[in-house]
């Protein structure tokens, strides 16, 4: 029987405590082991150098596909707020919403930015000359008397000279399917 070396045998042994029916083959020569330990380093150096940066890769773009949502305000109609260029970011899970709470939705196949001004149930009193909206109080002057349906809300834009938001639109209310994110 050749030499072994001291690794090999405590590896025979360890085969032979696991499996009792294993009978010993010739040792394989020693630099067969040096080689392919050489390479298995090569592999593990290789895999710390591009595996890491690859799994960072991965967990950010799960992070912004599914928790977060990075977007930009093309216009000023949530000015002083956000300004006009900005970039927002917004969280994808949320909890209630509420009254003055600013979310990123998606109307006429594009994202907007606006703040809540109307919840389920409220009832929204509009005069379409002035664009004035009053909310829960009757207006003399209203055109237009809306009630919030469920699972919806009404949307109004900070900068309310600029913003064409739930005033204008034919559909006034934004539903829960529609809201992307909340801003943060």
């Amino acid at each position: 029987m050749a030499l072994r070396p001291f690794s090999a045998f405590i590896r025979t042994l360890h085969v032979c405590w696991r499996n009792p029916l294993y009978k010993p083959t010739e040792a394989m020569p020693i630099y067969q082991t040096i080689e392919n330990r050489e390479q298995e380093m090569k592999i593990k150096r290789m895999l710390r150098f591009w595996g890491i940066p690859i799994a960072c890769v991965l967990c950010l773009l799960f992070i912004f596909k599914v928790v977060l949502m990075i977007g930009y305000v093309p216009s000023s109609s949530m000015e002083p707020t956000i300004s006009k260029g900005s970039l927002i970011l917004g969280m994808r899970f949320y909890g209630e919403l509420r009254c003055g709470d600013i979310i990123i939705f998606e109307k006429d196949g594009k994202n907007m930015v606006k703040r809540i001004a109307a919840m389920p149930g409220d009832m929204i009193y509009l005069d379409d000359n002035t664009h004035v909206v009053s909310i829960n109080k009757p207006l003399d002057e209203a055109t237009r008397i809306l009630k919030v349906p469920a699972d919806s809300y009404f949307v109004l834009g900070d900068n309310r000279a600029v913003s064409v938001d739930s005033r204008f639109w034919a559909d006034p209310f934004v539903t829960d399917h529609d809201i992307v994110a909340v801003l943060l």
